[in-house]
């Protein structure tokens, strides 16, 4: 009777202190592809509820690396006024807690997106360089090999200029770079623009023309796998958002790219984050459904065939 009794309070003990370890550790379990959510329609959908996409902080941006097994986010807590990019991996069937990268500084970094390899990273930041302002945005590269993400390196001129915001950058297959910025001799206080890799440099910067940019923002952009199509944001006129709206352009078969078009309300106050690595959904960040506060949203990319200029025709 004695042992019973000592063996049930040891189980009653192990049962506490599992019990204020749960709550301790409220991270959910999540297995599956997409931390194991539901994929989205045609209207996007918030992407992981009080799991990434939280009431307490706002999240952005949305990107996966190593054929999905690596997700990386923005996250801003408060009192911090920068973005901190944060990851989940999964590990034995299992993704981890959140939490951030080492590489972050404390200037802020975010806007980013991965090359075809899935193992290249492209940012933005605000960390200080040599002979720029200290308000500078500028992109930012590091690669994840076995070992970890390694030491970030500044891109090089031209396709970073000295005291001009460079940032959300974006790539095509063949590594071409999108990005936006505010560097002089463009049509607006943002514009869209392109670099292509030669020998291993961004030599060569293109504006995407007054087609694509105007007087007004351009920025956020997407580009197409093939540079087909791009998507971005723009706070133009004849709007449905308060403060911008989403916009795609095709591509036509003479390289020429084609007027832009509203995406319409469901895509308000928003700004494209990147593609999953698969291609098949596209993450967006909402920036003010809810108070000011970024949330994570994804769409099935299947949506943007109802805007091809031969599928209304």
């Amino acid at each position: 009777m004695s042992r019973f009794i000592i063996s049930m309070g040891v189980l009653s003990s192990v049962i506490v202190i599992l019990s204020c370890c749960a709550q301790q550790d409220d991270f959910p379990v999540l297995k599956g592809p997409y931390l194991g959510q539901k994929p989205p329609g045609m209207i996007p959908k918030i992407f992981a509820p009080g799991i990434i996409s939280t009431e307490n902080f706002g999240e952005a941006g949305g990107a996966f690396a190593k054929n999905g097994i690596i997700f990386l986010f923005n996250r801003r807590t408060p009192p911090e006024s920068h973005k901190t990019i944060y990851y989940t991996e999964l590990k034995k069937d299992v993704w981890t807690r959140p939490a951030p990268v080492h590489f972050n500084s404390k200037f802020g970094d975010w806007s980013f997106n991965f090359g075809p390899d899935g193992k290249t990273l492209f940012f933005s930041s605000k960390r200080p360089v040599r002979g720029g302002s200290d308000h500078a945005h500028n992109i930012w590269m590091t690669q994840l090999t076995n070992d970890g993400w390694d030491n970030p390196e500044l891109l090089e001129y031209p396709l970073n200029t000295p005291n001009s915001t460079q940032s959300s950058p974006s790539l095509s297959r063949n590594k071409t770079l999108y990005f936006h910025s505010n560097r002089g001799g463009g049509f607006g206080g943002n514009d869209l623009y392109c670099s292509r890799l030669i020998n291993g440099k961004y030599e060569i910067v293109e504006n995407l023309g007054n087609v694509i940019n105007t007087k007004y923002w351009e920025y956020d952009p997407h580009i197409g796998p093939n540079e087909g199509y791009i998507i971005f944001s723009s706070n133009r006129p004849g709007g449905f958002g308060q403060y911008n709206d989403m916009y795609i352009s095709f591509r036509n078969k003479d390289g020429i790219w084609l007027k832009p078009q509203n995406l319409g309300q469901e895509f308000r106050d928003s700004g494209v984050s990147g593609i999953t690595h698969d291609g098949k959904f596209l993450f967006i960040t909402n920036e003010r459904r809810r108070a000011g506060i970024d949330d994570i949203y994804w769409v099935d990319i299947r949506f943007i065939e109802r805007f091809r200029p031969d599928k209304k025709q």
